[in-house]
Formats: structure tokens, C-alpha cells, sequence
């Protein structure tokens, strides 16, 4: 799993991105839209900013971290 920060510039509706199971949707107040989460890998990771950019929503701050283990694993 990897760990996604995503900021796009517009308010998107959180049913575009039911794809994908663990990711947080929220909106700010100046109506940009927040995604947090885990993607399950790369391929999911350029799924999401091919949805971002079929919707033609600009990407205003991203971040994608490397694996993220669970606290259990060894």
C-alpha cells in the first residue's frame, strides 16, 4: 500500500473516486477537494490522476509516499 496526499482545485464529489475504498474525501472552505489514503499500488495511484484529469480538475498539492505496512506486520 502507498500512501496518497492529493489536493485538486475544484470541489469534487466523493462518488468519483469510489474506486478505491481507503481513500478520505473532504472539501475546504475555499472549495478545493482533499483526498487521503492508501492506493493498493502505482496502478491505482495514475487510475486516480487519470480520473482527476478526465474531470479536467486541475492538481493543486500532491504526495505519494513509498509502501506503508500495517502495525502488525513484521
Amino acid at each position: 500500500m502507498k500512501r496518497i496526499h492529493l489536493v485538486l482545485t475544484s470541489r469534487i464529489d466523493r462518488d468519483w473516486f469510489a474506486f478505491a475504498e481507503r481513500l478520505d474525501v473532504s472539501h475546504t472552505s475555499a472549495g478545493a477537494t482533499v483526498i487521503d489514503g492508501l492506493l493498493r499500488d502505482d496502478a491505482a495511484f495514475y487510475g486516480l490522476l487519470d480520473q482527476a484529469r478526465s474531470m479536467g480538475v486541475e492538481i493543486r498539492a500532491l504526495q505519494y509516499a513509498g509502501e506503508q505496512r500495517g502495525g502488525n506486520e513484521e
